[in-house]
């Protein structure tokens, strides 16, 4: 914002009130009209459970600091949020207009025990906040079936709406919870108006702006971003609604695909288990290959009266699959991997590995396991792979957990059918092609856990725990910090106490406005290169995880967002410092308020 006045203004340190407006009264209008703004607008997730106030207090201050220090990660938090629940409100929308169309045709089996309604902005929202939580049954380590309480993710929502399960909750119901104050919220948007109002004037009548000002201008724009993108969303809820009971099944299946169903290794058992369709006997075979530790445990190794043949195996991840980030550690080998172009636009991951199956799941190819549709690879065991780790204390999933897992794949399979394979095909089942034979195993997704947190990791940028638009949140991080960034740039020719001053606040402008860019650019780069990764170029140097150019630039983006953070927060907190420092010594001209009678029509 570039204000004049004299060449040589005369200087206050401080200015008393009676005089015009004092520096008191610009300090205490900034602070109160950027802290109200921030408070009033932040719609926190759900808590976790037995939340003490002391703790919520604790969240919401740190909140508001992100606020006051970095409104464009607020901004963009926000922004990803009402992605999510827009995305989960089209596909609720589109789940139910398949089961309208089926209706109409008088499916009559199709219908049967299933939802068709659709779910408001709002309602999405109060999911995608962690609003909705279940019981799954669960088989513990005494034999006794136990309740485990989780968090409903989008993506877990979203499959109890693919398969006709979607939970009837009022949104009535929601609103009652919510403890928003449309009344505060108004008070708080004119007192800003009045800010802006104030500023704009200055500027009109060319009269100095303060950089606090500026500043305070700067949280006003992001506070009203943040009213626009949180206008549907529940405010301030702290009890989540306990889903009926009926979907036993598919949330037993959604724990097992969670990372919160795996067991001390990290690895979940559902990755070894492929989904036979056609409900076949499993053939007992004498090459069913069985592997056995040796004597240091380190590895699993074949029995001498065994052979170890290789197989070619090729593997199109589903969508969002963990396995994309590192191929090598989500299957356990070691070998070369191909990155090819396969069906329907997906990619598919080809190598050698040879057949094993580790000693403590070779029950699992044995009845009643193995009468069941959801069956253990006769091939292929995570556990046997790589590293040997110590499974002393590993505990086989119960017969009854698998039961009902494999009747929601059931259910998943029969949609897929239904309605577009080779679509739906992606979301739910990776696909594994082996020995001329098509294995199809559960996709590995997020659809519960603990809690929902109020800040997407950034180890996933993927919109929370929904895989969709990769790419967007970095970006609108990107754009948000350029708007803050560039609005404090253009304070370049306001009066500073001194030059050292100017050039340090135009420097961290202008950082802030670039880093938003960089992180973007990182994420896209990373984006790209899995794209990309079919290049002959890495082939040939092995598996892409591995080859020295991948680890190269790993480390090179991990480094970036590393020192993008620290620099993003020094910056940050040297503007909101400087904003207040520099009324130290500050133009006469900047306390002298402007004639508002020359703003308004009169006689």
């Amino acid at each position: 914002m570039n204000s004049s006045g004299p060449a040589n203004p005369s200087t206050v340190s401080w200015a008393k009130s009676p005089e015009g407006r004092g520096t008191l009264d610009l300090v205490v209008s900034c602070i109160i009209t950027f802290t109200l703004c921030v408070w009033s607008a932040l719609h926190l997730n759900v808590p976790p459970t037995k939340s003490t106030p002391l703790q919520l207090a604790i969240e919401k201050t740190t909140w508001v600091l992100y606020g006051i220090f970095a409104p464009e990660l607020v901004v963009a938090t926000a922004a990803s949020q009402y992605i999510v629940a827009l995305w989960l409100k089209g596909e609720i929308k589109k789940d139910a207009a398949f089961r309208m169309s089926q209706k109409d045709a008088k499916n009559v089996a199709l219908t049967k025990d299933t939802t068709s309604h659709t779910w408001s902005i709002t309602q999405c929202y109060y999911a995608a906040m962690g609003g909705c939580v279940a019981n799954v049954p669960w088989m513990g380590d005494d034999g006794e079936e136990e309740m485990r309480r989780v968090t409903l993710t989008p993506a877990g929502i979203r499959l109890l709406s693919f398969v006709g399960r979607l939970p009837k909750i009022d949104e009535a119901h929601i609103r009652d919870k919510s403890k928003a104050d449309w009344m505060a919220k108004v008070i708080v948007c004119l007192q800003a108006t009045w800010m802006v109002a104030q500023v704009v004037g200055r500027l009109i009548k060319r009269l100095p702006v303060s950089l606090l000002e500026i500043n305070t201008c700067g949280h006003v724009i992001c506070a009203l971003a943040l009213y626009l993108l949180w206008w549907s969303k529940p405010l301030d809820i702290q009890d989540p609604s306990i889903l009926g009971e009926g979907d036993e099944d598919v949330l037993v299946l959604m724990l097992l695909s969670s990372k919160l169903g795996a067991v001390n290794d990290g690895i979940p058992d559902i990755r070894c288990f492929y989904y036979n369709f056609s409900g076949s006997q499993r053939n007992q075979a004498e090459n069913i290959h069985v592997y056995n530790k040796n004597s240091k445990g380190d590895f699993i190794v074949p029995r001498e009266d065994h052979p170890s043949p290789l197989y070619r195996l090729a593997t199109e991840l589903s969508r969002g699959s963990s396995g994309i980030h590192n191929l090598s550690e989500f299957h356990g080998f070691a070998g070369k991997a191909e990155r090819v172009p396969g069906e329907n636009n997906r990619f598919r991951y080809e190598y050698e590995m040879t057949a094993m199956v580790a000693e403590e799941c070779q029950a699992y190819l044995m009845p009643p396991y193995g009468d069941l549709k959801l069956r253990h690879g006769d091939l292929y065991c995570r556990r046997a792979r790589l590293e040997s780790r110590d499974l002393t204390g590993y505990r086989r999933l119960h017969v009854k957990t698998l039961q009902r897992a494999s009747q929601a794949v059931d259910m998943i399979w029969a949609e897929r059918c239904l309605r577009q394979p080779a679509e739906y095909e992606r979301f739910y089942f990776t696909v594994v092609r082996m020995l001329a034979e098509t294995g199809y195993f559960l996709s590995e997704t997020e659809y519960l856990v603990c809690h929902m947190p109020n800040l997407p990791s950034l180890a996933n940028l993927s919109l929370g725990q929904v895989d969709c638009h990769q790419n967007v949140l970095p970006a609108i991080f990107a754009f948000t910090a350029l708007a803050y960034g560039g609005l404090h740039v253009s304070a370049w020719n306001d009066f500073y106490p001194s030059r050292a001053e100017r050039y340090m606040w135009i420097m961290a402008a202008l950082w802030i406005a670039c880093s938003g860019c960089l992180v973007w650019g990182s994420c896209s780069l990373g984006l790209l290169t899995k794209k990309l990764g079919s290049v002959r170029m890495l082939q040939k140097r092995g598996d892409l995880n591995e080859s020295p150019w991948r680890r190269w630039f790993s480390r090179a983006a991990r480094w970036c967002i590393y020192v993008v953070g620290v620099t993003f927060g020094i910056t940050r907190v040297f503007l909101v410092v400087e904003a207040f420092l520099s009324l130290r010594k500050a133009p006469r001209e900047m306390y002298l308020t402007p004639e508002w009678s020359d703003f308004l029509p009169h006689l």
